[in-house]
């Protein structure tokens, strides 16, 4: 039964941080078509775009990692362009991805 109830889970859980980098890429994407003549660096129009477009999305930049890459230990605006730094803002929605990232071993 234990077996079971864990197989569903990463069952349940597969897809989660795949749908949050999709959603990433797309907002990238909908960045570069509408500031096509932006430098698209941390402070620029564009990576201002991504950043509220995944918000609106329901994702949060997350303040650091506690993984073996740091690279979400940089200041928020240079975190904005790197996908692996934004994490759920519901409470479930996050535990489900940090159960995803710590089963994939990615955090």
């Amino acid at each position: 039964m234990r077996v079971a109830a864990i197989v569903i889970a990463a069952i349940c859980l597969t897809g989660c941080f795949s749908d949050q980098q999709r959603q990433f890429h797309q907002c990238r994407l909908d960045a570069m078509k509408l500031y096509s003549n932006d430098e698209g660096g941390p402070w620029s129009r564009a990576s201002q775009y991504v950043y509220d477009c995944m918000e609106a999305a329901g994702y949060t930049l997350k303040v650091s990692s506690q993984g073996k890459v740091q690279m979400c230990q940089f200041g928020a605006r240079e975190r904005i362009l790197l996908e692996e730094c934004y994490v759920p803002t519901g409470r479930v929605a996050r535990w489900i991805h940090n159960a995803e990232m710590w089963l994939t071993g990615d955090d």
